[in-house]
């Protein structure tokens, strides 16, 4: 069987581009130690960092989607482009 390894991305070049990040606090595939650490990698970039309540699958059939019908809508709704 042949193995694939992949380079990592350097996260650290992400610079231009607004980045908002959220975590399933109870999330055992993308843990809230994983979500710090790549947003501690971003650095500046990062324009909202924020633990929602919920495992992985949260994301997508979550009974609670509040996250995203409130803070991820303001975000794209207030979100200025730099000129």
């Amino acid at each position: 069987m042949n193995e694939r390894t992949t380079e990592l991305i350097p996260l650290q070049n992400i610079t231009k581009v607004p980045v908002a990040i959220f975590v399933g606090g109870d999330d055992i595939v993308a843990n809230p130690t994983d979500g710090h650490w790549t947003a501690e990698q971003i650095g500046g970039a990062v324009i909202k960092y924020q633990i929602i309540d919920g495992g992985h699958l949260s994301f997508v059939v979550g009974k609670d989607m509040s996250w995203f019908t409130e803070d991820v809508m303001d975000i794209i709704k207030t979100y200025q482009p730099i000129s």
